[in-house]
């Protein structure tokens, strides 16, 4: 074969090669321009997400993106919550938190409605006796934040634990909002309820109570009712029993959002 023929040959292969490199590419271009347009969708479907819970026919597998393929637990949508998100959780049955369940928010913006809002679904909270140095303490499956967050809670009823002992180490407290101190704690927390009734089986005794931690809660009621004894008490503001205790908060509400029910 000629030196002509060679070089000629090594043109063809070179401009071969080119040609498949230049084709890969525009390939690889454009899987990164695909990738960059939809990663900015994902970050908003995961930052404000909504998500179906129905404890009675859900599934922690499932995509709880809708009514049809709802989740079944409070504390996976926690776990699918990333800090800074806002999330809305569409009720679909009654809620019932295990002993020691917890559905844990970062700095998260969470609102809790019935789904259709006319169901009025109840969120049971539920405590027991832990043995700890000094005596014995109520654990309750609970809502727990960290740092900055917002609950809000819209169309549902509150069912308080009820077995309480008030000879226990806090007394009959219902950390049913429970919360970290030191560094993971934020300032201030807000909560919200519009449209809730509070069903609390021993009004005398039992107290609505934020864990220690935060120095200043926001409590927002409209339209809330509460059992009378409950509410001539302070417990919604109260964070332990002793008087010496009570929480630093501030109840900003109508003078009829708070409903004490004589019944």
């Amino acid at each position: 074969m000629s030196l002509e023929s060679q070089i000629a040959d090594l043109v063809s292969a070179a401009n071969s090669l080119t040609s498949t490199v230049a084709g890969k590419m525009s390939e690889i271009d454009q899987k990164v321009n695909e990738a960059v347009e939809t990663i900015p969708n994902e970050i908003i479907s995961v930052m404000g997400a909504t998500y179906y819970v129905d404890q009675d026919n859900g599934s922690d597998s499932a995509s709880g993106a809708s009514e049809s393929d709802p989740l079944k637990s409070f504390s996976e949508v926690g776990g699918r919550t990333p800090a800074g998100a806002s999330v809305q959780i569409r009720l679909l049955s009654d809620y019932v938190f295990a002993e020691g369940e917890r559905a844990v928010f970062d700095s998260a913006d969470v609102f809790i409605r019935s789904f259709p809002d006319s169901g009025q679904f109840k969120i049971f909270f539920t405590a027991q006796l832990r043995e700890i140095s000094g005596g014995v303490r109520h654990d309750c499956g609970n809502i727990y934040v960290l740092r900055n967050c917002n609950l809000n809670f819209y169309y549902v009823d509150i069912v308080f634990p009820s077995e309480l002992d008030s000879q226990a180490f806090y007394g009959a407290q219902s950390a049913i909002i429970g919360s970290h101190s030191g560094a993971e704690i934020g300032n201030p927390l807000t909560i919200r309820f519009r449209n809730v009734d509070f069903d609390i089986p021993d009004p005398s005794n039992n107290q609505f109570c934020i864990t220690p931690g935060y120095g200043l809660v926001i409590l927002s009621t409209q339209n809330v009712t509460a059992p009378a004894a409950w509410v001539d008490r302070g417990m919604m503001l109260r964070q332990y029993p002793s008087t010496d205790m009570i929480i630093k908060a501030g109840l900003i509400h109508d003078d009829d959002a708070l409903i004490a029910d004589n019944t």
